[in-house]
């Protein structure tokens, strides 16, 4: 979860001239906002490109029994927002059009990002018992077994699976979106690329 939205204010110029000290650089130092009790110490040699929120950097992250500070260090992002005592460094292009929650662990990643219109997967087909195609499962966030059992094994009534298909690619286009999560508590590391994908609360990705 992200600080609420109408907590937000710009920055002041003490906090200005701090980040730049730490080797801090923005576009335009207007559209960075932060949350109240937003320490300027909590982040170092971070770049920022377009609408940027930032939370409240007081609570260390903690993954595998080591204590890291929150905050950001060496990155460069672009219209991201990230929640309170999350912590980014290390990232090797930028990360852009993300929200990273509260609590989450974005390190040593070459580049993250997220197109505009994307589908984060939502809608593609796969193949399912048949590898020479013919009972393809449309994939959708609500995906459950039931449902994909049901497109797969009912072949044999046409007008019921132009039905299922049809609420798949609804709920497909739903998911359509700008921005990507990276869920409360997440932690995502050793990553040369991600592109349009959602990561889940309390989810790991390591060396994928």
């Amino acid at each position: 979860m992200l600080t609420a939205a109408s907590t937000y204010r710009t920055l002041t110029q003490a906090q200005i001239s701090a980040l730049e000290a730490s080797g801090c650089s923005a576009e335009n130092w207007a559209n960075v906002r932060v949350a109240e009790g937003f320490n300027p110490m909590a982040v170092r040699h971070a770049r920022f490109s377009g609408h940027i929120e930032l939370g409240v950097f007081t609570q260390p992250v903690e993954r595998d029994g080591i204590a890291q500070p929150s905050g950001i260090y060496h990155a460069h992002l672009i219209d991201c927002a990230v929640g309170d005592g999350a912590r980014i460094a290390n990232i090797g292009n930028h990360i852009a059009n993300y929200a990273i929650e509260a609590g989450a662990c974005v390190e040593d990643v070459g580049l993250m990002q997220a197109r505009s219109g994307a589908m984060f997967g939502n809608g593609v087909e796969v193949e399912a018992l048949n590898e020479g195609g013919g009972r393809e499962i449309i994939l959708f966030n609500e995906l459950s077994s039931q449902f994909a059992h049901l497109l797969c094994l009912h072949r044999f009534r046409p007008k019921f699976i132009e039905k299922l298909q049809a609420i798949a690619r609804a709920e497909a286009q739903r998911a359509k979106g700008d921005r990507g999560v990276v869920g409360q508590g997440a932690t995502v590391r050793g990553v040369k690329e991600i592109v349009d994908v959602n990561i889940g609360a309390h989810a790991v990705v390591s060396a994928a």
